[in-house]
């Protein structure tokens, strides 16, 4: 673990829209800065408690250097050191697995939170710090070292609306969004639907009169929904919709336990007859329909494993040559040889 009097944690800004001439807009930066702040106070709480002193990461920006924005930020003050290594360096070297277990593997990362993050509330607010890096219009990098970095980690954009559910599960209030299916509308003085979400919740969730013609309309389907989340001590509902539309593709960077070279396309549907969540990708052969999202995940899986199965197992000679085509554009998503030996250790093969 790093522990240095010049360490400091370089938050560089890439070009977006954000950043002009290497400049950015401080209102811009502020939000940024304050919720990195709002995520390193937490993971502090958390592992130090009562003895946490929040200055001993407290964030001053000193200097900007130029290329893109690259602005290191320190503390003050380092605190006293701790079985040889003090807060700050605890701190930023957690945040920085979370960010990258989020990144590298997703699955993984609801884990690692709850290992690293013993106190729901300072889960909660650590999230609430990725969910907004994870909306920012520009790229942010975030490495904690004594010198500019060649590049740190960043939440990823595709997480979301993971985060969000994540943010739900541990109590989250205020505008949240959720995807789910609206699997029924009630009320007569007060509309409302039931939205069955990925995580298998049934959420209430309260429309205006105007937006009763959408809502019927995306009766029975995959939709993203926006709103004020309130709870009381038993349930959660959402009081008030901000926005809601149609979710018709998901792109997946990993499936289940396999990670992806790149994000792999989905049409996403709901179908109705079969009361099904449905994945489809036409050009790689893989079609997952199941009564819950996570069901539809593991179907995925198991169309992934027989492919990689096939492809790794089988001579070329053996395919059909429909088959070989799948098997070329598959290749420029998943690495084969990796996930073969993924799959040879679920099922302890060697």
């Amino acid at each position: 673990m790093h522990q240095h009097e010049n360490l400091k944690t370089w938050i560089i800004v890439h070009d977006g829209p954000m950043i002009q001439n290497h400049a950015i807009e401080a209102a811009a930066f502020a939000e940024i800065l304050l919720n990195i702040q709002r995520a390193y106070d937490n993971i502090g709480a958390s592992k130090y408690g009562k003895n946490f002193k929040k200055e001993d990461c407290r964030l001053y920006i000193r200097e900007i250097v130029q290329g893109s924005a690259a602005i290191p930020a320190s503390p003050s003050t380092y605190g006293k050191a701790r079985n040889g290594v003090d807060p700050f360096s605890v701190i930023t070297e957690t945040y920085e697995k979370l960010v990258g277990t989020l990144s590298s593997d997703p699955e993984a990362f609801q884990t690692v939170l709850e290992q690293e993050i013993e106190n729901p509330p300072n889960r909660f607010g650590i999230l609430t710090s990725l969910q907004f890096l994870a909306s920012s219009e520009s790229y942010i990098e975030l490495k904690t070292t004594d010198k500019k970095p060649i590049k740190g980690v960043c939440v990823p954009k595709y997480q979301k609306d993971y985060l969000a559910n994540l943010i739900f599960e541990y109590g989250g209030t205020g505008e949240i969004t959720l995807q789910g299916i609206i699997v029924d509308i009630k009320g007569d003085k007060s509309k409302y639907f039931n939205l069955n979400t990925k995580n298998n919740h049934k959420i209430k969730c309260y429309f205006a009169p105007d937006m009763e013609e959408k809502v019927i309309s995306l009766y029975k389907k995959w939709v993203v929904v926006t709103g004020n989340m309130v709870r009381s001590q038993k349930t959660a509902h959402i009081s008030l919709i901000d926005d809601l539309k149609e979710h018709t593709s998901e792109e997946l960077r990993a499936i289940g336990r396999y990670p992806l070279i790149k994000p792999i396309p989905f049409a996403a549907s709901y179908d109705v007859a079969d009361e099904q969540w449905s994945l489809c990708n036409d050009e790689l052969a893989m079609h997952a329909y199941g009564r819950t999202y996570a069901k539809t995940i593991e179907v995925l899986e198991e169309e992934l494993e027989s492919h990689i199965i096939s492809y790794t197992e089988y001579p070329d000679e053996g395919h059909a040559e429909t088959s070989l085509i799948i098997k070329k554009k598959l290749a420029n998503y998943a690495d084969f040889n990796k996930i073969k030996k993924l799959l040879n250790e679920k099922y302890g093969e060697e």
